[in-house]
Parts: C-alpha cells; sequence; structure tokens
C-alpha cells in the first residue's frame, strides 16, 4: 500500500487553494493524499458510500500526518469532520491546521497547530517557534 507524507483533509468546493497547497507541498518532496487527485479513478464524489469511507480510513492509516484546511466549505463538509475526528483517534497529534483567511473555525480546531503560508512555505507554529512544515512532519 502506497504511504503519503500528508493527507489534506477539505471540501473539493475549495479546489484551486487545494492544488496551490498541493504543489508547493510537493515542490518540497512531500507525497500528499488529495481524494479526488490520488483516488480519482476509483472515488466518485456522486457516489459517495461504505466504500468510500472504507477507502479514506485506508488513506488515512497510510497517511503520516493531516492537514486539516479550515474554510467556510470544510466547515460545512460532512467528511472535513469525520476524517480530523478519525486521524484523531488513530495517531493523535500529528495534525495541523490551515485557515487561509478569517474564516470562522469550530474551537476544537484549536488544539492543533496552526499552519501559516510565508513566502511560499508553510510554517506551523509550534510551543518552540515556528518551524516548516517538512521539517515538522520529520520530527
Amino acid at each position: 500500500m502506497k504511504t503519503y507524507d500528508l493527507f489534506i483533509s477539505h471540501s473539493s468546493s475549495d479546489s484551486d487553494l487545494i492544488l496551490k497547497m498541493k504543489a508547493i507541498l510537493n515542490s518540497f518532496g512531500l507525497n500528499v493524499y488529495i481524494d479526488w487527485v490520488s483516488d480519482r479513478n476509483a472515488l466518485t464524489r456522486e457516489l459517495t458510500n461504505i466504500s468510500t469511507a472504507k477507502a479514506i480510513i485506508e488513506r488515512l492509516k497510510s497517511s503520516k500526518a493531516l492537514l486539516y484546511i479550515n474554510t467556510d466549505s470544510s466547515f460545512q463538509s460532512q467528511w472535513t469532520p469525520w476524517e480530523l475526528g478519525y486521524f484523531h483517534a488513530l495517531k493523535g497529534n500529528r495534525i495541523c491546521v490551515y485557515t487561509p483567511n478569517d474564516t470562522p473555525k469550530p474551537a476544537y480546531i484549536d488544539i492543533y497547530p496552526r499552519v501559516n503560508l510565508v513566502d511560499d512555505i508553510l510554517m506551523v507554529e509550534t510551543e518552540g517557534g515556528c518551524i516548516s512544515l517538512k521539517d515538522w512532519l520529520m520530527e
């Protein structure tokens, strides 16, 4: 089974933003999972069912960390809170959150480190300061 450095939990409504994030992450040599990119032939958005959930579970298990993209659309999604909760139960503290705008966020999002985009580098805010997302993944 293929492994991923990062599972990107997001709303497909934010596809332009997600593709930009993927390009940045790939430029640093990170292998990211995006359902409609990585499994475009196997997962059909119009036909989500138990098989979809099982496929997502396998991809969550095969990912080192999860990047939650917090937008108005992801907040309305049925899948992103489920992915976040499943991954939290599975791997705990290997979750970080990127909020591209002043999007309101549910309180539970604040337990995870925040990611900022600075000069096309994703930086994770930690208690010790900011480090690149790539370095955070290697910790």
